[in-house]
């Protein structure tokens, strides 16, 4: 009976997922289907000069020849129709069809069980395993030309992790601006964690908010690309406003072959329990929905990690097959993540730790070699 309970939830739950996503669907393509001509009124020609040896005098090889020019210039599929305006003049009128916005969605559902081992054998008891299922639910959607619209990309997405212990919500915006023949970007996104709010959990629920802005603009410096950023942070549990200025130049100095990139960058992460087990699947998974001893009912604690970093960059293009890639970097690390291993005196499992402050250098070379481009 506990069983068949559990299975109901879980069906219940990625069930409903499913629903809402297709309802989610459904609703935003026919709002894009029915508004088409107000979102994108804008248009634009292109002229293109050429010469031709073709007929294209009216008589019965006309469309013939037509359809050649075409053939050599575009594609006699996209023809429509002609006609002559005078005697020295012919308008061959022909459709072309592109990919302007473009909208994804997607369902990932992933599950996964670490078993425990004692000796030589496998503790196969609920008490003695970490059992993690994740659910997300994602909409996409970005302009295949930035420059034709002020809105270039968003994203939404909403996510579940062991039935109501752990959800995100998820938000993004990446808006493109020009004004005086510079072009300005400016990335927003809005984080929700929410924690404990499985309706059978004995803790209050957690709610954690972030905020972000992200502007930022790129100028030409003697042939190399220079941007320029600021990432301003709103924690609006903490009422704090975090500030990281940031840049990165960057240039092709052979063309397809070598290139190179360097800068300051901030990484901000949010540690959850999400993040943590994917880390390391044997963390004390108390408060995610599972089995466990009740002496050790202590949750793990969530906190932001910020790194704050120079660093370089370097990709050179050997050959057609062959790839070589370099990069370090140097910087501090604010709340350093690491786990500490203590003994349940059943089994022993993990505690996610912090150190408050961390420098860190960094170091990775890699070789990438082709073989076939079946894949």
């Amino acid at each position: 009976m506990k069983n068949i309970r559990k299975w109901s939830r879980i069906l219940h739950r990625d069930i409903g997922f499913f629903f809402i996503g297709t309802t989610l669907i459904y609703a935003i393509s026919g709002i894009a289907l029915n508004h088409m001509a107000d979102w994108n009124p804008n248009y634009s020609v292109e002229v293109d000069n050429f010469t031709t040896s073709l007929n294209l005098e009216k008589n019965d090889s006309t469309k013939e020849n037509i359809f050649v020019l075409l053939d050599k210039i575009d594609n006699r599929n996209n023809y429509k129709s002609h006609y002559y305006p005078n005697d020295n003049n012919i308008k061959i009128f022909a459709k072309k069809v592109s990919k302007d916005f473009i909208l994804l969605s997607s369902l990932n559902y992933d599950r996964k069980t670490n078993l425990y081992k004692k000796g030589d054998k496998i503790l196969n008891d609920d008490f003695y395993r970490n059992r993690f299922a994740y659910s997300k639910l994602s909409i996409d959607a970005f302009r295949n030309n930035n420059r034709s619209g002020l809105l270039s990309a968003f994203n939404f997405f909403i996510s579940d992790f062991n039935e109501m212990s752990e959800n995100q919500i998820h938000f993004s915006a990446l808006l493109n601006k020009r004004i005086k023949n510079q072009f300005y970007k400016l990335d927003i996104s809005f984080d929700n964690y929410l924690n404990y709010n499985n309706s059978n959990s004995r803790f209050q629920s957690l709610d954690y908010k972030i905020v972000s802005f992200l502007p930022s603009t790129v100028f030409k410096i003697k042939g190399f690309n220079l941007y320029l950023s600021a990432d301003l942070d709103l924690l609006l549990n903490d009422k704090r406003i975090e500030l990281y200025p940031e840049f990165k130049l960057c240039k092709e100095l052979v063309e397809n072959v070598l290139y190179i990139d360097a800068g300051l960058r901030h990484i901000k992460k949010r540690n959850t329990y999400k993040s943590l087990t994917d880390q390391n699947p044997f963390v004390h998974s108390f408060g995610t929905n599972q089995s466990i001893f009740m002496q050790n009912y202590f949750l793990q604690d969530l906190k932001n990690s910020d790194t704050y970093e120079v660093y370089f960059f370097l990709k050179n293009k050997l050959s057609s097959n062959e790839t070589l890639q370099f990069e370090s970097s140097y910087g501090n690390i604010s709340e350093f993540s690491q786990f500490t291993l203590f003994d349940n005196r059943h089994y022993e499992r993990f505690k996610v730790d912090y150190l408050r402050s961390v420098n860190q250098f960094y170091f990775s070379a890699s070789y990438e070699y082709l073989i076939n481009r079946i894949l």
